[in-house]
């Protein structure tokens, strides 16, 4: 080999060596790596988020911060559900990269991330933005399955809004798409230890009152039960238990809806602690609207509650001293007065039934 040749050989080798650092220099810098976090800024960013945005074939929901709590645009204002929101919030940030897969448009679609305005699409699209409107986030969320690693965790395929590359992410987000899914679903949670009567008010004016003497006692007694009649505990008890650990299936600004002139079921529950709810519910084609007040009474209070006995019950029922009351009385007031509720038939099912409808048997024919 002369020495010209071999100088040759030297250059082009040279110069493979340099664009070969060079590739891969721009590689490590701008292709993102295995592991790595979808969004690496956005942990935080968490803290400036103002409002979320989620984009469907379903439809839209939009979330948004005042005053320190999340609401939901589409519902008027009505609080979201804090747990969801802070699922996603975190959930995003904490989104890994597992591997990269597709950048052909045309095979989006089997992995659920072609763009939502796509005919027939199953992708969400997921947007973060702060007050001022910067985009801290955009991504579309396409299928998921279990991750292999963590039976905790989801593996998702998603793909940045505005990137064509589609990746395979693990991680755990609040995925829903409809509005109402991501609504404060709890209308009133209580404890059914505390409730010691429930009065049913028919629209005929018929009464079904069902009560217990004492918070130590698991069923409840029908008032005015014939002699001769009987009358299944399941049936009772569920009259009793038919507003503890209520929730809503949608709801709408009271402003809207008026309950005047008309003769609504009007249910009144009464605590050992002193705690009176009222309920009065229309049905509305095939819903149930309901609407909520409550107030504290002191004539209701327990006799074991007053002096030095006045916590005898509490640890076996969860009752509640007069101060913790007349707080829950205000809070429950602050979340339901500017509301109307549509509830669930069930529930409204098991407060319609009137007293011929629980007699079992007479007991002369048992």
């Amino acid at each position: 080999m002369d020495h010209k040749r071999a100088l040759t050989i030297l250059a082009v080798a040279t110069v493979l060596v340099v664009v070969t650092a060079i590739v891969a220099r721009q590689e490590t810098t701008s292709t993102p790596k295995y592991e790595e976090k979808l969004f690496p800024e956005l942990l935080g960013q968490i803290n400036n988020t103002a409002e979320i945005i989620g984009t469907s074939k379903d439809g839209l929901f939009t979330l948004f911060a005042r005053d320190g709590r999340w609401l939901v645009k589409e519902k008027h204002g009505y609080p979201a559900n804090p747990d969801k929101v802070h699922q996603l919030l975190v959930g995003l940030s904490q989104l890994q990269r597992i591997e990269p897969k597709t950048n052909n448009p045309e095979l989006y679609s089997k992995i659920g991330v072609e763009d939502v305005s796509v005919n027939g699409a199953k992708s969400l699209r997921i947007t973060l933005k702060s007050a001022d409107g910067q985009v801290l986030a955009d991504l579309l969320v396409g299928n998921r399955k279990f991750s292999k690693a963590n039976p905790n965790l989801q593996e998702y395929f998603v793909r940045v809004a505005g990137e064509a590359r589609a990746w395979l992410v693990e991680g755990k987000i609040s995925d829903e798409k409809s509005v109402l899914n991501w609504l404060e679903r709890d209308v009133l949670a209580l404890d059914p230890g505390r409730v010691r009567e429930v009065r049913v008010t028919h629209a005929d004016g018929q009464e079904v009152v069902v009560q217990r003497e004492d918070p130590s006692v698991a069923d409840y007694k029908l008032v005015g039960l014939p002699d001769d009649a009987e009358v299944e505990p399941y049936t009772v008890n569920s009259i009793a238990n038919g507003l503890t650990n209520l929730t809503l299936d949608d709801v709408k600004p009271a402003a809207d809806l008026s309950f005047s002139g008309k003769r609504p079921l009007t249910v009144e529950l009464i605590t050992f602690d002193g705690l009176r709810v009222n309920m009065q519910s229309l049905k509305d084609g095939k819903q149930h609207l309901a609407r909520f007040r409550a107030e504290f009474d002191s004539s209701s209070v327990a006799p074991s509650r007053e002096g030095k006995n006045e916590n005898k019950h509490a640890p076996e029922t969860g009752l509640m001293k007069p101060d913790a009351v007349k707080k829950e009385v205000d809070t429950l007031n602050a979340r339901w007065g500017d509301w109307v509720y549509v509830i669930p038939g069930y529930r409204i099912d098991s407060l319609t039934k009137k007293k011929s409808d629980l007699l079992k048997v007479s007991k002369g024919d048992s």
